[in-house]
């Protein structure tokens, strides 16, 4: 936490490799989230930058009143939320693996991971935003429910409720897409 006012006083004095350090840090995990929520790497990308955007923009009136990761997390949540409002909850497809030549061989493990991986996204998407929220900001955003309470204004109780529901539903989900294959 000292490390993070620290980077943050830098930044208000308009030091570069302070957001550097600030992205190094946390970068991958918001990504993460950001992608686990819209389930679009693009747009995942996308709402990371918009964060980081309006950090540096608002950086001469930003007070840091608690844990620098948990405030752009709720940040990327909550910007992550907008966007999908705004495409009118229409469905965003998946980014896709890009094709392969059918001459290069690939290890069947591979292959079988990214399948994995491809129906654990789609089971995911699947689930109600704010379940998927909770998940995300639990799983990716390394975030305590607690911590997950504050950002939504929610008791702990909701969040754990909505984390439970959602694994359970994931859980279903995935399965139910394994008897299919």
């Amino acid at each position: 936490m000292f490390e993070d006012k620290q980077l943050i006083k830098r930044l208000k004095y308009g030091d570069r490799e302070a957001m550097c350090r600030i992205y190094q840090k946390y970068g991958d995990s918001l990504l993460a989230m950001a992608g686990g929520i819209v389930c679009d790497r693009g747009l995942a990308e996308d709402v990371l930058h918009d964060v980081f955007l309006v950090l540096v923009r608002d950086i001469d009136s930003f007070v840091l009143t608690g844990r620098l990761k948990n405030y752009l997390a709720r940040c990327v949540a909550n910007r992550a939320i907008d966007l999908l409002r705004s495409r009118n909850n229409q469905t965003v497809t998946l980014n896709k693996v890009s094709p392969v030549e059918a001459d290069t061989p690939i290890p069947d493990q591979i292959v079988l991971k990214q399948e994995e991986f491809q129906r654990l996204e789609n089971a995911l998407y699947q689930l109600p935003v704010e379940q998927r929220k909770v998940i995300m900001m639990h799983v990716h955003g390394q975030m305590s429910f607690r911590q997950i309470a504050l950002c939504q204004v929610a008791s702990i109780n909701t969040i754990q409720g909505r984390y439970r529901y959602g694994m359970k539903k994931l859980k279903s989900l995935f399965q139910g897409q394994e008897n299919e294959y």
